[in-house]
């Protein structure tokens, strides 16, 4: 069996584009948590169900899989420096991004294509990722925004 090292798998699963994403939730002391997800996916119709695979290393990784709650916040090609802020930003990313909350204290950010509301269900050992399903519970949907694309590294519009 040969040796795949970890840059050379980062660059071929790369080439596959994919939505982002911001998960959400609230902690014990209600403060807002969120992450940038690329790794996410519905699971199932009936019920409806999604799944995201989270580093275990992220700062908000405690909370995300103990969380009775999540918000997926499915970003508007407008939103790549709400997806940075996220994925890069110790500090409260919050502090600097309209939001608003859900029916279970969710942040749902402005400007999104969608929100999925949902109750947490089951994680999963994905190696050096947690794999985290939900329960679709409640939704918000914008048909008329485009949303952001994650493709070889960077953030994408449609059509480029």
């Amino acid at each position: 069996m040969t040796s795949i090292s970890s840059n050379d798998f980062k660059a071929a699963v790369g080439s596959f584009a994919t939505g982002v994403t911001i998960v959400t939730t609230l902690d014990n002391q209600n403060t807002p948590h969120g992450v940038t997800i690329s790794s996410f996916c519905s699971l199932s119709l009936t019920p409806p169900m999604v799944l995201f695979c989270l580093q275990k290393d992220t700062l908000s990784h405690e909370i995300l899989t103990q969380c009775d709650y999540f918000g997926v916040n499915i970003l508007s090609q407008k939103q790549s420096a709400s997806a940075t802020a996220f994925a890069f930003t110790k500090e409260c990313a919050f502090k600097n991004t309209n939001h608003h909350s859900s029916a279970n204290s969710c942040p749902i950010l402005h400007d999104i294509c969608s929100f999925i509301e949902c109750q947490r269900k089951e994680v999963y050992d994905g190696g050096d990722h947690s794999i985290i399903t939900g329960q679709a519970i409640n939704l918000l949907h914008h048909p008329d925004k485009s949303p952001l694309i994650y493709h070889k590294g960077n953030y994408h519009s449609l059509g480029e």
